[in-house]
C-alpha cells in the first residue's frame, strides 16, 4: 500500500476550500443561512485522531521489536488503510474548514464571534486529524527488506 502523497493531500485541501467557499456563497445567494460547523465536529475529529494513533502505536512497536506481542496482519492492514482514508478525508475537511473561515472573515459584515470560533476550531481539529493520519501512516510502514531493492520481483538465479 502506498502512503499518501503530499501533492495529493494539497490538491484535496484546495478542492475542499474551493467547494466550501463557493458553497457558502451559493447558500447566501439563495437566501439560506450560512453554514456554521457544530461543536461536535472538532470533538469528533480529535477523537478519531487519538483513536487512530492509539491503534497505530502497537503496530509500530511490534514491527520494531519493542514489543513481543504479535499483531495480526489483517489488523495492521486495516489500521494502515484507515490512516490513508483519514489523511484524505482530513485534507478535504481542512480545506472545507479553511474555505468556511475565509468566507466568514472576508465578508463585509462579520458573523457572530461564536460562529467564527466554531469554524476555526473545526479547522484546527481537521489539521490535527491530518497530522495524526500522516503519522499513523508512517507508524504502519514496514522497514525495507533486502529483497525489496529488485524492482522486477524475480529472485536472482544462484
Amino acid at each position: 500500500m502506498k502512503r499518501s502523497a503530499p501533492g495529493t493531500l494539497a490538491v484535496l485541501v484546495l478542492v475542499g476550500a474551493a467547494l466550501a467557499y463557493l458553497g457558502e456563497r451559493l447558500l447566501l445567494q439563495l437566501g439560506a443561512a450560512m453554514f456554521v460547523p457544530p461543536l461536535t465536529l472538532p470533538l469528533t475529529l480529535v477523537t478519531v485522531a487519538a483513536v487512530l494513533l492509539i491503534a497505530a502505536v502497537p503496530i509500530r512497536r511490534s514491527v520494531t521489536g519493542a514489543s513481543r506481542r504479535r499483531v495480526e496482519p489483517l489488523r495492521a492492514a486495516r489500521v494502515a488503510l484507515l490512516a490513508v482514508a483519514s489523511a484524505h478525508a482530513a485534507a478535504l475537511l481542512t480545506g472545507a474548514s479553511a474555505g468556511v473561515v475565509a468566507y466568514m472573515l472576508l465578508r463585509t459584515v462579520l458573523p457572530a464571534v461564536g460562529s467564527v470560533w466554531l469554524a476555526v476550531g473545526a479547522l484546527a481539529a481537521a489539521i490535527v486529524l491530518l497530522a495524526s493520519a500522516v503519522v499513523a501512516e508512517s507508524l504502519c510502514t514496514l522497514p525495507k527488506d533486502d529483497d525489496d531493492d529488485d524492482p522486477s520481483g524475480v529472485p536472482e538465479a544462484s
